[in-house]
Formats: structure tokens, C-alpha cells, sequence
């Protein structure tokens, strides 16, 4: 029997995957005329590639980063948060499982009071 490969997507212009290697995570930037979004950061070791890669013309090139979106609360995922949002001013939108998880947390904060 043959063998056939699937076919292959192509992805609009909008939309771009940095490809990484299988021991990090892979980003993928939407650009828009609303904004350029994030999602996921990688892992902090790897702020220097994260940043250089949207640094590119396929990556924002000096364009505004509009918020960084996490999928969920790995290191993998969310590692260069930190570095991200200073360099680029932009909000952090993590899934509400993962506030307690935030430096303070909204538990920490309720507690305080």
C-alpha cells in the first residue's frame, strides 16, 4: 500500500508559528489591526531567542505587542511573561485557574486586607 502525507495548511499572513525545538514551546503571534497578540512565552531560559524572534520581520519588527495570551500555567508556557511584558508594556492574560499561581496572588491580596 502507498503511503500518502496529509496535505498541507497554509497559514495567513496574520498568523505566525515560531517553531521551536520539542524541548520548549512553540509561540504563535497574531497580527491585526487590532493588535498583535502572544500566545505563550516559552520558558525564561529562552527569553533571548523569544525576544530576537519577535525582534524579525515575520515577528513584530518595532510594532507594538498588544497583550501576551497563555494557554495554561507551565513553565513551557510562561516563563518569559516577566521579560515579554517589560519589554513590550503589554498585559498578561492567563486562564483564572492560574491567578493563585500570580505574584501576589488575588488570594494574597483578599488575605492582606
Amino acid at each position: 500500500m502507498k503511503s500518502q502525507s496529509a496535505p498541507s495548511a497554509t497559514l495567513p499572513p496574520q498568523v505566525h508559528v515560531f517553531i521551536r525545538d520539542w524541548l520548549s514551546s512553540n509561540n504563535v503571534l497574531l497580527k491585526g489591526r487590532g493588535g498583535n497578540i502572544l500566545i505563550d512565552s516559552g520558558y525564561v531560559r529562552h527569553v533571548p531567542m523569544t525576544l530576537a524572534l519577535l525582534a524579525t520581520p515575520q515577528g513584530l519588527a518595532g510594532a507594538p505587542l498588544a497583550k501576551l495570551v497563555n494557554t495554561h500555567c507551565h513553565s513551557d508556557h510562561m516563563g518569559g511573561n516577566a521579560a515579554i511584558q517589560a519589554r513590550y508594556r503589554c498585559p498578561v492574560m492567563l486562564p483564572q485557574g492560574c491567578l493563585l499561581y500570580t505574584s501576589p496572588s488575588p488570594r494574597d491580596r483578599t488575605l492582606s486586607r
